[in-house]
């Protein structure tokens, strides 16, 4: 794509989003009118709306409402994901880091900016009505009050929201569902059961972090918060460490080197700008705290510029690796854990070390052994009929070599970059046992034509179910749990 043409999109793509965030109040007005339906019946021409039955009534406003938010909610990353096709960002995870950003700031400005605001502004219509002129006085006072709802937000976050995770009542319904309309042949049956889900970072990080943001922004102006949230931190480090030990797992190619973490410190001071700018408000609001308004711009500054400083040390890091680990590279002489490279580094990048130095024998020695221990680690070419499930782990090392862990992560070097039939094994092709044997007949068909089939491990009951009773034939038996 066209340089050029990429910052249009992007701009385009950044404008839809800011303009999606500003128009969501419309659908979700929409669907706060619905639950208040009844109150409709005032207008002479919704009159209609109080005779239906109340059975119907109480589904459109009772029922209706909830489902349609959720609903809502769930179309939401969709649509963002979609703004990120648009962008032109050609990797699955391009598109859910930019996702973790567009729904972080959907998250702080509908669930965080526009509560806060609105809840100030409603506890003290009845102040802005009795003196209009004391309006700033008002707000300084009232804006405390707002913490009510995220006191319990936070509350409702570390019990409901860590009950649920440990529930999981979504995915066990999806994986009956999954499994009675998808569960047509043993393999698709053996993935469903053994393989473990994905996770979705790019809508994962954004609701925690919308946590700390609230905890920062309150945790001065309401420090009753501050428990709570430390409560439901402590109570997500134990469901989450429980998931991903046993349910939760990240294919290869939703691999990012760690780059949600550096986003997610980003969205920590979005939190603490937040914070400062209230407290910054609230003394300048209040008669005499102008000395401390001015204390916390200042510490404003001090944190913006720690910020610079901290991206500056450690941004170039994220897309670019040192000099000093370019021996770990591919096609690059490889060192053990322990071998001192400090003293060769002239020779490998371009010094001018002399060959007959001692520095630059020692370099040229470390290069031969190097270059024969690759050829002794290197296997032979043999053929590989073995498959192992994208989420579980290493395969036999004979066929895969300790290096490669799983299906959907290609041979290391330049074939990452290659299609996967070029570089992946050909799967067995498995085939259910059932009662009537044509399974095993149409296995021996395929094996006598050089095709290989296999009925090992799967069956078909009389009504036409598949069943599995292990791992796929001529894959790893130790990684049939993943």
């Amino acid at each position: 794509m066209n340089p050029y043409e990429a910052r249009i999109r992007q701009a385009i793509s950044y404008a839809a989003t800011a303009a999606l965030i500003i128009f969501w109040a419309i659908p979700v007005a929409f669907v706060g009118i619905v639950a208040n339906v009844s109150k409709l019946c005032e207008t002479s021409w919704l009159s209609w709306v109080c005779k239906m039955p109340a059975v119907v009534l109480g589904i459109v406003q009772g029922i209706l409402p909830p489902v349609a938010l959720a609903i809502l909610m769930m179309l939401l990353p969709i649509v963002l994901r979609l703004f990120g096709h648009f962008e032109g960002i050609p990797r699955k995870t391009g598109i859910e880091l930019s996702l973790m950003t567009r729904f972080f700031i959907f998250q702080v400005v509908h669930g965080f900016l526009v509560t806060t605001i609105s809840g100030s502004i409603t506890s003290a219509i009845e102040g802005f009505s009795k003196n209009p002129t004391q309006i700033p006085m008002v707000l300084a006072q009232r804006l405390p009050t707002a913490s009510t709802f995220f006191l319990t937000y936070a509350i409702l976050q570390a019990l409901s929201g860590t009950a649920g995770g440990l529930l999981q009542i979504a995915p066990l319904v999806i994986y009956y569902v999954k499994l009675f309309i998808l569960g047509s042949t043993p393999r698709s049956v053996y993935s469903i059961r053994y393989d473990l889900r994905d996770v979705f970072f790019g809508t994962l990080f954004p609701t925690i972090t919308l946590l700390v943001v609230i905890s920062f922004g309150y945790s001065l102006i309401s420090p009753v918060i501050n428990g709570l949230a430390w409560l439901a931190f402590a109570l997500f480090y134990f469901v989450w460490k429980y998931l991903f030990l046993w349910q939760l797992d990240q294919p290869a190619s939703g691999d990012t080197g760690g780059l949600f973490f550096p986003k997610a410190i980003q969205h920590m001071f979005v939190g603490l700008y937040i914070q400062q700018i209230c407290l910054a408000a609230l003394f300048f609001l209040l008669p005499g705290g102008k000395a401390m308004g001015g204390v916390t711009v200042a510490l404003i500054i001090v944190t913006a510029f720690f910020h610079m400083v901290l991206n500056n040390s450690y941004k170039p890091l994220l897309y670019s690796l040192p000099l000093t680990l370019a021996h770990k590279s591919y096609g690059m002489p490889q060192t053990g854990e322990g071998d001192d490279t400090n003293e060769d580094e002239s020779a490998d990048f371009g010094g001018d070390a002399s060959p007959t130095s001692p520095s630059g024998v020692k370099a040229s020695k470390k290069r031969e052994e190097s270059v024969q221990e690759e050829k002794i680690l290197v296997p032979s070419p043999v053929p590989n009929t073995s498959h192992v499930q994208h989420n579980q782990g290493p395969g036999p090392t004979r066929d895969y070599g300790a290096s490669v862990p799983v299906e959907g992560k290609r041979n290391e070097g330049p074939t990452d970059f290659n299609h996967p039939a070029s570089v992946e094994p050909q799967r067995i092709i498995w085939i259910p046992e059932d009662p009537l044997g044509i399974g095993k007949i149409e296995a021996d068909h395929l094996n006598s034509q050089g095709v290989e089939a296999s009925t090992e491990n799967a069956t078909m009951s009389d009504n036409g179910k598949v069943d599995v009773q292990s791992h796929p034939p001529g894959s790893d038996p130790n990684t049939m749990f993943g």
